[in-house]
């Protein structure tokens, strides 16, 4: 079976599984064409050609995508397989993705929080400081001066 043929049958395991794909997909800051790419998961599979060229489109694809190469020695079975594991993968990810976002969000406020009474502290020590200095006797400038002259003689 050539490439193409187990291509089309990805195509149509795709559409009788209502995922959102195309064929030859370009995008502009990109230098390959994708062969198919699956939108919903961010997968792009391409047809096996020269191994340098896979490597180039592998190492560009990675950034932004999962790569999923087909070979001539797979099967459209195991090319399905691949795929199907693929977006199990980016399924996992997306989620890993949500929680940390929700976790972070939970930080932010627990953050504010500990701002917030830290402040409220500080305001409240500032405050005592300044009433213990109000109920302090002050002394009369008098008082020292007539000890430092008692002092002094």
């Amino acid at each position: 079976m050539t490439g193409e043929e187990k291509l089309t049958a990805l195509h149509l395991w795709l559409k009788e599984n209502k995922i959102f794909h195309k064929k030859d997909v370009k995008f502009e800051n990109c230098a390959f064409v994708y062969d198919l790419f699956i939108f919903d998961y961010y997968i792009s599979v391409r047809i096996s050609t020269i191994e340098e060229e896979d490597r180039k489109f592998y190492k560009e694809a990675n950034r932004h995508s999962f790569p999923v190469f087909i070979r001539e020695t797979d099967s459209p079975e195991f090319v399905i397989e691949k795929v199907k594991n693929t977006i199990e993968k980016a399924k996992r990810q997306k989620e890993r993705h949500e929680i940390n976002k929700k976790q972070k969000e939970i930080n932010i406020s627990k953050n504010e929080e500990l701002r917030l009474k830290a402040e409220q502290r500080r305001a409240e020590r500032a405050a005592q400081k300044k009433a213990a200095e109000e109920a302090k006797p002050k002394r009369k400038r008098q008082r020292i001066m007539k000890a430092e002259v008692a002092y002094k003689s």
